[in-house]
């Protein structure tokens, strides 16, 4: 389940934070339709084998992953040695098979996208006593119970790129066949944005209403042609984005970002005196990025929190073509965007895990 407050809270928050809690665990509780959840989980599926190509029924199939809150998930191969994990977090599994006369099979570095089903088939040994067999390698990247076919933006690239960390819906251009918001020809407001499976789009402008800072985000899918029903509702491409949740252990980020007055170029250097003053370039006066951000365990395996916090100051002098000299006073732009993030994630159990969120 995930929740969203997009429009932002009143002033004072401060002295708002039990509001807040309180929002946050209402969210945890409140229903939502199954189709927000789109997009949000993958799952693993194959078969179990011999080495003889027969297939084994009964075989205890674990797979455990540090993204997993509630601990592993636990299946067993039906009569014709099929089994399936469905809804699994995004991140890095491992997979063991345990069947009695057989050796163990632990299968790791397995990297489960979100929206998408990847297939592992396994082979089981005989074995005279007990063994286990380790094989490192990844199951096939190629979804076959699909025709579609999502562009993924993890979290390695989302750190490396020279992008606007501000806007997350401009990361959509990274994808195929998007270019300055426009997708295989649809219009810019008919890419619905999506937070957590929650909307996040305006109805009425078509604008992102979900604000967040691309810092937040563990992964950012873009789902465009060939998409199954579930992701109805737009004639472009959806982005879903993936906020980062807690984990069993304490981390956090701090980052600092600025821009100073005399980084502006200017290319003006071959134009006569008169025409360089009229076509002056932007003056920046202030412009800075503050970050911070820090999760962890509430309880083990349990209860686990996200919070982030980011202000974004930026004063310039916009571009003049005015013929007159510039005077101290001349009229000037200031942005000021201040935002925030908790984001709480529950297992009551291995098999429910709840999400709420609230965002400024």
């Amino acid at each position: 389940m995930a929740c969203a407050r997009p429009e932002g809270m009143a002033p004072g928050v401060a002295s708002r934070l039990p509001i807040a809690v309180a929002a946050v665990l209402g969210c945890l509780l409140a229903p939502v339709d199954a189709g927000a959840q789109r997009g949000q989980t993958g799952s693993l599926v194959g078969i179990v084998r011999d080495t003889s190509g027969a297939a084994l029924p009964g075989v205890k199939l674990t797979a455990s992953s540090p993204q997993s809150i509630g601990g592993p998930h636990q299946t067993e191969s039906d009569a014709w040695g099929r089994y399936r994990f469905a809804s699994l977090l995004p991140g890095t599994y491992e997979v063991t098979a345990a069947l009695q006369g057989f050796k163990t099979l632990r299968h790791s570095e397995i990297e489960v996208p979100p929206g998408f089903t990847l297939r592992l088939d396994l082979r089981l040994e005989l074995a005279a006593v007990a063994e286990v067999v380790d094989v490192r390698a990844g199951a096939s990247a190629i979804d076959t119970h699909t025709a579609t076919s999502p562009a993924l933006l993890d979290r390695q690239l989302l750190e490396n790129l020279p992008i606007d960390r501000r806007s997350v819906f401009l990361l959509a251009n990274l994808a195929p066949g998007v270019t300055r918001g426009v997708a295989f020809g649809g219009t810019g407001g008919a890419n619905p944005f999506s937070l957590d499976g929650t909307h996040g789009t305006d109805p009425i402008s078509g604008q992102v209403s979900a604000v967040v800072s691309v810092n937040w985000i563990d992964e950012l899918q873009v789902v465009s042609l060939g998409a199954n029903a579930e992701y109805g509702e737009y004639t472009g491409a959806r982005v879903n984005a993936i906020t980062r949740s807690g984990s069993n252990r304490f981390s956090g980020l701090a980052e600092y970002v600025t821009t100073r007055p005399n980084w502006t170029g200017n290319n003006r250097g071959s134009l006569p005196p008169d025409l360089a003053q009229r076509f002056r370039p932007i003056e920046v006066l202030k412009r800075w990025e503050i970050s911070q951000q820090v999760g962890g365990p509430i309880v083990q395996n349990r209860l686990w929190f996200f919070s982030g916090l980011t202000y974004y100051k930026n004063a310039q002098r916009p571009v003049s073509f005015a013929g007159m000299p510039r005077t101290p006073d001349e009229p000037r732009t200031l942005t000021r965007q201040p935002r925030f993030l908790v984001k709480l994630t529950g297992a009551p159990s291995s098999r429910l895990r709840l999400d709420g969120y609230v965002g400024y």
